[in-house]
């Protein structure tokens, strides 16, 4: 049963859905557990990437990731011309995480927030990505190996 299930958790907001986490909750797997059983490997992409605001009427068939929020779409897409934006690389937790894994993606932000690097993240199923400016891709992947991580892929560019 998840806290979500007990009598006295909050209901949700009209029009939410009452979340169900079978096992997620009760008995997460923890990080360290998960460190000393599996390589941290991360894969940096070739591909450079943009965020941006969507134009109205754009259509996102090729774009990585939109999120929409109160009425603006962002969008995560491959740099299709020259952009004002900013370039990105985007690093990916190279395996299928447990859904009930705590604290990977804070592991990995405080390591590059130590290394005073911003990031955007976005979080699928079973993987995290994370965002860095070109610029800021040196001191990332550093940050990264201090942390154990094993990185495979295209090299800082």
């Amino acid at each position: 049963m998840s806290y979500l299930d007990k009598k006295d958790s909050p209901k949700p907001a009209p029009g939410v859905a009452r979340l169900m986490f079978p096992c997620c909750i009760s008995n997460p797997v923890r990080l360290q557990e998960y460190l000393e059983n599996a390589r941290l490997r991360l894969r940096l992409h070739d591909e450079v990437f943009e965020i941006a605001i969507a134009e109205p009427g754009q259509e996102f068939k090729d774009d990585f990731a939109v999120i929409n929020y109160r009425g603006e779409k962002t969008v995560v897409r491959p740099v299709r011309r020259e952009t004002t934006n900013g370039i990105y690389r985007m690093i990916t937790v190279d395996a299928e995480l447990p859904s009930d894994l705590v604290g990977l993606l804070a592991f990995l932000s405080e390591g590059l927030a130590k290394a005073e690097v911003p990031i955007f993240v976005v979080s699928s199923l079973r993987t995290d990505h994370i965002l860095v400016r070109q610029e800021d891709l040196a001191r990332s992947v550093r940050a990264l190996k201090a942390l154990g991580a094993d990185l495979v892929g295209a090299g800082p560019a």
